[in-house]
């Protein structure tokens, strides 16, 4: 589903740009669209980009897309759900990257559609919870 918008609880609401339904878990993917080189760590609280010679702080998206991972697992409490940060080849790690950060180079196998089983009955199950899911704001996702 993409662009998937979520009640937060607090009378607010965020959006999730990708749920992924995969055979084991539902998987929340974040696109970063930062360019340059990104200098990050899992628990730093601001992860620079550097862009010739001027560098920018940018907050840690690990923190909210572990608030967006929580949300959508009070949800489906009884399936897992993971997060994953996803930069695209524009963006450099020179100095490493967390597990939870994607680029089109170090995508797991298990994420790509013709190497997943079908999916377990538990997953397809909450996927459509999701699908119903009330907080939605009456706006359908894309799928």
């Amino acid at each position: 589903m993409k662009n998937f918008i979520c009640a937060d609880g607090l009378d607010g609401n965020f959006k999730i740009d990708r749920l992924v339904m995969l055979h084991n878990s539902i998987l929340l993917i974040a696109f970063k669209p930062y360019s340059g080189y990104i200098y990050c760590a899992d628990s730093i609280p601001e992860w620079t980009q550097i862009i010739g010679q001027k560098s920018y702080k940018f907050t840690n998206p690990l923190f909210e897309l572990e608030n967006q991972v929580t949300t959508i697992q009070s949800i489906v409490p009884n399936v897992l759900v993971q997060g994953v940060l996803f930069f695209d080849h524009s963006a450099g790690f020179p100095k490493g990257h967390p597990d939870k950060v994607l680029n089109p180079d170090n995508i797991p196998e298990n994420f790509m559609r013709l190497k997943c089983p079908e999916p377990q009955a538990e997953i397809l199950q909450s996927w459509q919870a999701l699908i119903n899911l009330p907080e939605r704001l009456n706006q359908p996702a894309s799928s």
